[in-house]
């Protein structure tokens, strides 16, 4: 997700709502966890955000499609 996007999202969500970020330039990370406030947090790696993440998509099929890549990489 992009800066805009994610400031965009951040705008939109409750003020109460944590919003985990992951971004390769750690520059940006950090101005916009700066720039989005305190329940903005900077994920150390993309499956920290995965596994804080509620995932919403369009179709069952869209879901069970990622379910099936996603699945067997958990941990329990």
């Amino acid at each position: 997700m992009g800066f805009r996007m994610a400031k965009n999202l951040r705008t939109k969500l409750p003020a109460d709502d944590k919003l985990v970020i992951h971004d390769v330039d750690a520059k940006a990370l950090e101005t916009f966890a700066r720039e989005a406030g305190p329940n903005t947090q900077i994920a150390k790696d993309a499956r920290q955000v995965a596994e804080e993440s509620v995932c919403s998509l369009p179709a069952s099929e869209t879901m069970l499609s990622m379910l099936n890549v996603l699945l067997p990489q958990l941990k329990y």
